[in-house]
């Protein structure tokens, strides 16, 4: 099924430029993505927009490393609604597929973790993050991610919001980081080919109308907010 097309992640521009970035495979976008994360501080909200397969649960797991989480705890919380996970800072990572569930679990509290200043304030990631927008803080890091390939992903990083409100610094602080990444080159050295490990991950193994249809699709007594062990 084609996911169809989400809104525009919502929000008013800040005064920086948007960085764009191209990555040409999973393990460039990881890193890119691991620079990131390894200079957020406290209070960053990550507003991940692209359609299915563009990378976004692959993005976040880079993002995790950077904070000290192991990547392969990182997985798409498409039916559990959010996983907290434990670092250099606690990661949330947020997943707004079935849009009504993830807004009534945002709007009923489940923002309480992305304000300034919360109780266990750390990263925020959200996935599909346009469909939730009036649920998310300001300011905010808007990361849209796009098909250039098989195996390429164009990124666009935004910064939104007032930038003279905490946590913009942090959130500069980022992107200058994504800035000095070094340009991966398209060709591998040694000439091997790219790997074929798809940059997606955050596609649903099961039916997504149930849960577009306010149909539960977690098996019995599964709880809708997972910690990581």
């Amino acid at each position: 099924m084609t996911r169809p097309a989400h809104a525009p992640e919502p929000g008013k521009p800040g005064n920086g430029t948007p960085v764009h970035r191209t990555t040409h495979s999973p393990e460039e976008t990881e890193a890119l993505a691991a620079a990131l994360g390894a200079v957020l501080g406290r209070g960053a909200v990550l507003a991940l927009a692209g359609e299915m397969g563009a990378g976004k649960t692959c993005f976040v797991r880079g993002l995790a490393a950077g904070l000290g989480v192991p990547a392969d705890e990182v997985a798409s919380p498409t039916y559990t609604l959010m996983h907290a996970h434990e670092g250099r800072l606690p990661l949330y990572h947020f997943d707004a597929w079935m849009s009504a569930r993830e807004g009534a679990f945002l709007a009923g509290g489940g923002a309480e973790v992305l304000e300034p200043g919360a109780e266990g304030e750390g990263v925020a990631a959200l996935e599909w993050a346009g469909d939730v927008g009036e649920f998310l803080p300001l300011p905010r890091l808007a990361i849209r991610m796009e098909h250039a390939g098989e195996e390429c992903r164009k990124l666009v990083f935004e910064l939104l919001g007032d930038p003279s409100e905490r946590p913009s610094a942090a959130l500069e602080a980022g992107l200058e980081a994504v800035r000095a990444h070094p340009e991966p080159s398209a060709v591998p050295q040694g000439g091997e080919q790219p790997s074929a490990v798809p940059q997606g991950g955050e596609q649903p193994s099961a039916v997504p109308q149930r849960g577009e249809l306010g149909l539960s699709n977690e098996p019995p007594g599964e709880p809708l907010v997972e910690d990581s062990p």
